[in-house]
């Protein structure tokens, strides 16, 4: 991959890589095919399957028995194809699809502390990416690698979206207790509370009292710089106003 310098925000090849970046972090389904391997899910469940996004190259935890490790350590052509999760469920945005062609490689090896089983990180290393439409069979446009693998991507929608559904559904009590804190009323008055958007530079919840609902924006003392900076940004902000 060229280590050449990103293009203009603005530009052509930025906005597509942005885009492809995004679905990477955001999938809503993915669907992968490897040379030689009939049976993908041989040795894990289908739930099982983790998808993450490491400078664009799709990371892979799957059992260290598995088909998928053994394609991986034999270092095995594979296409990915990710349809986007990104917007609401009737967005025009879940027409996207990401295309990623390239060869899968072992990553890293780590042991299960519950059960010691051990189980292996597998990358897709793209060497061809492009973005299409469902609704529009035969379209694509190429995403340059050079663009794709910018480790300043690592930030993008995409990314920004998972983070606030994780939040909604593993933190309900922490946002539920700095919208407490902000109105000056108990943690029991507060019926519900979620992170509706999360950007860069700060964060909105809505809540629910038995008053009706409501939202505020929470800004950050400063712009996030990558992914490490937002989860504590976004800690901090909970904190604080959480007292």
């Amino acid at each position: 991959m060229s280590s050449s310098a990103p293009s203009r925000p603005d530009s052509p090849a930025r906005s597509l890589a942005v885009a492809a970046r995004s679905i990477v972090s955001c999938p809503r389904e993915a669907h992968l095919v490897v040379d030689g391997v009939d049976d993908l899910t041989d040795g894990f469940a289908d739930d099982e399957l983790r998808l993450q996004d490491a400078d664009g190259r799709p990371v892979l935890t799957v059992p260290a028995d598995s088909a998928l490790a053994t394609a991986a350590r034999e270092r095995r052509g594979a296409v990915l194809t990710l349809h986007s999760g990104l917007g609401g469920d009737d967005g025009v945005e879940r027409d996207a699809l990401l295309h990623l062609c390239g060869f899968l490689e072992p990553a890293c090896t780590r042991t299960c502390e519950c059960c010691e089983e051990q189980w292996v990180q597998i990358a897709l290393t793209p060497q061809r990416a492009m973005l299409a439409r469902r609704s529009e069979p035969g379209s694509a446009a190429i995403v340059p690698l050079s663009e794709f693998s910018d480790p300043g991507l690592r930030l993008n929608r995409g990314y920004l979206q998972r983070t606030a559904e994780h939040a909604g559904d593993h933190h309900h009590a922490e946002l539920r207790r700095a919208v407490a804190a902000r109105l000056g009323r108990g943690i029991e008055e507060i019926v519900g509370a979620r992170l509706a958007d999360l950007r860069a530079t700060g964060l909105v919840v809505r809540w629910v009292t038995r008053d009706g609902a409501d939202e505020c924006w929470i800004p950050f003392g400063r712009e996030a710089a990558d992914p490490a900076d937002l989860g504590v940004l976004l800690r901090d902000a909970l904190l604080v106003d959480a007292g």
